[in-house]
């Protein structure tokens, strides 16, 4: 028996790339998030409510959400989704910019507080570690428009669990970051 062990350093640009050229779409579902769009719809007139939508991907939210009338901007870290995502976008439906590169980036050139809801749906439970978040936190505050709030999703432990180094390790490569309220809480801290 002979073995042969290499390795081969894939960037998540090149992985969706790979996703883009060898998947059948849609990539990431065929339905916008249904709590997202009743969130969305609950903040007021669409025309009235800026939506920044961060790791928009191939634009499960993004597209639904400029159909609905809401003027939205995304970002997207991964080139080939943001093409893909650009290739999608038809005039009129309020969709205004695909701005990409990494959202924490603050020279990506996402205007200063022209949103009043920055999302990011599945993006930190699946991305982010904890000084991640910081930095995500710090970036909104640049986003965000007087009143406005950030919104996102992501795996939150319960009753008093803290995982060890390994669990969140297991938890990354499964795409799935857990994070504690206190960790939220901290990284927060001291932002307004």
């Amino acid at each position: 028996m002979n073995y042969v062990i290499s390795h081969r350093i894939v960037t998540m640009a090149d992985e969706y790339a790979g996703w883009v050229q060898n998947r059948k779409p849609p990539l990431f579902g065929a339905h916008p998030d249904a709590k997202l769009m009743d969130l969305a719809k609950s903040l007021g007139q669409p025309k009235d409510v800026p939506v920044l939508d961060v790791g928009a991907g191939t634009g499960r939210n993004t597209l639904p959400l400029a159909a609905a009338g809401f003027p939205v901007d995304a970002v997207e870290l991964a080139p080939a989704l943001a093409a893909v995502l650009r290739e999608e976008v038809f005039e009129g439906v309020g969709q205004r910019a695909v701005f990409e590169g990494d959202a924490l980036d603050p020279s990506l050139g996402i205007p200063r507080a022209t949103t009043s809801r920055p999302l990011l749906a599945e993006v930190v439970a699946f991305t982010f570690d904890d000084e991640q978040i910081r930095k995500l936190f710090e970036q909104a505050l640049n986003w965000l428009s007087p009143g406005g709030y950030l919104l996102f999703s992501a795996f939150l432990t319960g009753g008093g669990y803290k995982p060890e180094k390994m669990a969140r390790q297991m938890s990354e490569v499964m795409w799935c970051c857990a994070f504690t309220r206190r960790e939220l809480d901290e990284a927060g801290a001291g932002l307004h």
